[in-house]
């Protein structure tokens, strides 16, 4: 909660001229040199995942389509559920990077894997031929 206010050489160091937001009051800090980094950029691809890109759905700005339960949607025939954690802030709002939800997202994303697995349990299973010569 500071607002840096202007930034100088002095010698051959850096002074920073910042505003306490919550207290009020001005202060100068001295430095040996400053890193302005306002480009800051969440990575929402997750680079394990490009192998899988071509079963994965994007979305128009190449973002993964990423549904109600965190699982990515994936093309017909692709079984393989894949859930996200912390990289759906485009799709589920500001609150998935909140670490005090974290639980009620597992919750969704357990509720999910018990439903699939219930549809898998009440799948028939195919009869597999038996070895040859066998009755």
């Amino acid at each position: 909660f500071v607002e840096v206010r202007r930034a100088y050489r002095e010698g051959q160091g850096v002074c920073i001229e910042v505003r306490d937001m919550l207290r009020g009051g001005d202060e100068v800090l001295e430095a040996d040199g400053l890193v302005v980094a306002t480009g800051y950029r969440w990575g929402t691809r997750h680079p394990l995942l490009e192998p899988l890109a071509p079963f994965l759905e994007q979305r128009a700005d190449g973002e993964y389509r990423v549904e109600r339960d965190y699982g990515i949607a994936a093309a017909d025939g692709f079984k393989p559920r894949i859930y996200l954690q912390g990289y759906c802030e485009a799709t589920h709002g500001i609150s998935e990077t909140v670490l005090s939800l974290l639980p009620m997202r597992a919750q969704d994303i357990w509720r999910s894997l018990e439903a699939r697995l219930a549809e898998a349990a009440a799948e028939p299973v195919a009869a597999l031929p038996g070895p040859a010569g066998a009755r």
